[in-house]
């Protein structure tokens, strides 16, 4: 573990732990602030932490939702902090990624996990420590861990380095159950963003499933859908079936593939929409 507090080699780059070495993979935090010109004591100081991974050829890691061959989440134990009120992880739109077991969902090479943290004290000190738990598979599956220790100061913090000011941009920008997005966060992902435009539900009969119409303003190269249930119950993967126009794409669920369609009736369900130009997350009621 590395604690550390800003010199004049991390401002221009961040502040960051050495790298944890594991099995065809290393780890490491990355931190800085938003908006860092402002009074780093103010209240619209944003801390940002990262967990940076990068993978060996051929390896991967999972998302908090690993698909339908099964998989192993990160687990993030921040117990060991200090000054540390809310911590909040977020994931960078993910990948489908299909082989020899089945359809996953994850990331491959490099990702990097966005982490905002509110102070309960915001003219102290924050440290973030971290104890992680995940897997990383190729051929086999192996479990992998790493603590890691960083400090920011309460004011003079640098601000977020490059890798993590990416990351941030492929955060799925959150949307409303109709489907809007705010105005400001809208601006800040650049454009029009992905969204459900129609979901169609057919719960009864011998062949229940969930039809949905995903309109992709900037284009549908690299489109997905995720979609998730109430923490215990499995949602299958989306598979796409068609084309509505030039950037509506048809997907369909097919609940009969292990989905107990009984709870989830009536439940709200999240999509994770992605694509190569931008990406975004909205609920719905499954009726």
């Amino acid at each position: 573990m590395l604690s550390l507090a800003p010199g004049a080699g991390a401002i221009a780059e961040g502040l960051q732990t050495e790298w944890v070495e594991g099995h065809n993979v290393r780890t490491r935090l990355v931190a800085g602030v938003i908006n860092p010109a402002t009074d780093a004591s103010a209240e619209h100081r944003q801390i940002v932490v990262g967990l940076e991974m990068e993978l060996g050829e051929g390896w991967k890691t999972y998302w908090r939702s690993p698909g339908d061959a099964g998989g192993v989440p990160p687990e993030f134990d921040w117990s060991g902090s200090t000054n540390a009120g809310t911590i909040t992880v977020t994931y960078p739109a993910p990948h489908r990624m299909t082989d020899r077991s089945g359809n996953t969902v994850g990331y491959k090479s490099h990702v990097v996990f966005p982490v905002h943290v509110q102070p309960e004290r915001r003219d102290d000190p924050v440290t973030v420590k971290l104890q992680l738990m995940f897997g990383v598979c190729k051929d086999i599956c192996v479990p992998s861990e790493g603590s890691y220790e960083v400090t920011l100061p309460p004011s003079g913090a640098p601000p977020v380095p490059a890798v993590l000011a990416e990351a941030l941009k492929r955060v799925p920008v959150r949307g409303s159950q109709d489907g809007t997005v705010a105005a400001g966060a809208a601006a800040e992902a650049g454009a029009s963003v992905p969204r459900l435009a129609k979901v169609e539900a057919a719960l009864d009969g011998a062949s229940p499933k969930v039809t949905m119409h995903v309109s992709f303003p900037r284009g549908a190269t690299g489109a997905d859908v995720f979609v998730e249930g109430p923490p215990g119950e499995f949602i299958p993967l989306p598979k796409q079936k068609g084309t509505v126009g030039a950037n509506t794409l048809v997907f369909e669920i097919d609940l009969t593939e292990g989905a107990d369609v009984a709870a989830l009736r009536g439940q709200k369900l999240v999509a994770t929409i992605v694509s190569d130009a931008a990406q975004s997350e909205q609920s719905f009621v499954l009726k």
